[in-house]
């Protein structure tokens, strides 16, 4: 179920990324500006301490809700870096070419650049992922998780609820 919520929330997360990095890298102007502005005040501000308010008063029942939470704040990191990258690619030649080809801007974010970007989209989704785990485990430690999904932060709460290290039950 771990993995579960990072998938969803990582995917999400990304997706969202993606969009909104490709329109203001390769749009710029006003849209560039507030979404700039947007992404790194939230990038800014600690993640975990948000999630912790929002769960305690979102009723966790699912994992797929929490996957939901998630995401919701898993968006700026990938949005600032396909904005970067974006800029960089819309110099290209190849980019130049399908521009002046008469290209609409999204065949030429999402299909001349959006190829281009795949290893990075590869490996952001895995460190995504993981951050999505950590997250959910975080929150369910703290007893705000699904209480009748087991998974890895349950567990550890269980554990920690039963005095597992101080009875000597270090297999908790």
């Amino acid at each position: 179920s771990s993995l579960k919520v990072g998938f969803i929330a990582s995917s999400i997360g990304l997706a969202l990324g993606l969009v909104l990095g490709s329109l203001a890298g390769y749009i710029g102007g006003r849209v560039d500006s507030v979404i700039r502005t947007i992404s790194d005040s939230l990038v800014t501000i600690p993640t975990i301490a948000i999630l912790v308010v929002i769960a305690s008063y979102v009723r966790m029942t699912d994992t797929t809700v929490m996957a939901f939470v998630l995401a919701a704040f898993a968006w700026p990191s990938p949005t600032r870096v396909v904005r970067s990258q974006v800029l960089s690619l819309r110099e290209r030649g190849y980019v130049r070419m399908a521009t002046l080809s008469g290209a609409s801007s999204l065949e030429v974010m999402f299909g001349e650049m959006l190829p281009n970007m795949l290893p990075w989209i590869a490996a952001s989704f895995t460190g995504g992922v993981s951050g999505a785990i950590l997250n959910a485990t975080g929150l369910e430690v703290l007893g705000l998780g699904s209480t009748r999904v087991p998974s890895l932060g349950m567990i550890i709460n269980y554990a920690t609820q039963a005095s597992a290290l101080l009875r000597g039950m270090v297999w908790w």
